[in-house]
């Protein structure tokens, strides 16, 4: 994997998974909602996705069906602090 397009309106947050991903070698892409990652999306290849599930203008989940239209293998990984089944079950 070349770029990973790390999605999440913390900025402490997006930075922190910036950092670690930067410091192991990975080439980072950064987006503050999900409107803002499609743009990215269509401006570099992407290889994979790493987002935050709570964010404004466009969540994770709203992000992964627009997303998955034009990039159907791009793995994605979610990240939430909801911890009910229902949502986990939903992001799958």
């Amino acid at each position: 994997m070349n770029k990973i397009l790390v999605i999440d309106d913390d900025d402490y947050i997006r930075e922190l998974i910036c950092t670690v991903l930067k410091n192991e070698g990975f080439s980072v892409a950064e987006a503050v909602n999900g409107r803002d990652a499609l743009e990215k999306l269509g401006e570099e290849k992407i290889d994979l996705c790493v987002l935050d599930i709570m964010m404004p203008q466009m969540d994770g989940y709203e992000f992964c069906k627009q997303a998955r239209r034009y990039y159907e293998d791009m793995p994605i990984l979610m990240l939430t602090a909801k911890s009910e089944l229902s949502q986990k079950v939903k992001g799958l």
